[in-house]
């Protein structure tokens, strides 16, 4: 099934379509978002898991977190400087949103105080064509399980060489072309942090 197909049989399609229809290209952002849900549940974060996952660059609406929070048990913090405030407001509002929260920041500069106390790690972090150092995003947020990229124009910040994956103790856990994504930049990798997995064996 395609990612479009499987989006619009989703019961939760019609509480996400305000976010998905003020862009530009509504298909674009769909299938990108339903790539990172499938790629992630249920093979690499259980449904009924009720940690955090967090979104770097998300955009404006936060359209991935919120597909994930209404998808799964997780709850889900978008970190982006251009989230349109007023709007998620109105909307989780209007939707009884759950599990999920914004920070209008830059991720170098937000503070876990920003988020509901409780909510640390450890934690999955998902980039969809997030313009960010996924090397930077790591300082910032050490504590990660896995990280979903999907890069764009910045490939080269956006995924890591083999030998930082080495002197990091990151495996690659999955990687490949998301045709159901429908968009020229449609490459996806999964990583695996095994140092925290290590020192965390309820993981």
């Amino acid at each position: 099934m395609s990612h479009l197909n499987h989006y619009l049989k989703l019961k939760s399609s019609a509480d996400l379509q305000p976010l998905f229809s003020t862009s530009n290209n509504p298909v674009k952002e769909i299938t990108e978002s339903m790539g990172a849900w499938k790629t992630m549940y249920p093979k690499f974060i259980d449904h009924k898991w009720t940690g955090l996952n967090i979104h770097i660059g998300d955009g404006s609406h936060c359209r991935t977190a919120a597909l994930f929070a209404f998808n799964s048990a997780s709850h889900n913090w978008t970190i982006d400087p251009l989230v349109n405030e007023k709007h998620m407001r109105e909307w989780a509002h209007d939707k009884k949103a759950q599990r999920i929260w914004w920070s209008k920041s830059k991720f170098e500069d937000v503070i876990w105080s920003a988020l509901m106390p409780g909510l640390t790690d450890p934690y999955n972090i998902i980039l969809v064509h997030a313009h960010v150092d996924i090397r930077k995003v790591i300082a910032k947020f050490p504590n990660w399980i896995h990280i979903y990229s999907n890069p764009c124009c910045m490939r080269t910040e956006q995924t890591l060489s083999l030998q930082y994956q080495k002197e990091n103790d990151i495996e690659v856990v999955m990687y490949g072309v998301d045709t159901g994504i429908i968009s020229d930049k449609n490459e996806v990798v999964v990583y695996k942090n095994r140092r925290l997995l290590k020192s965390n064996q309820s993981l």
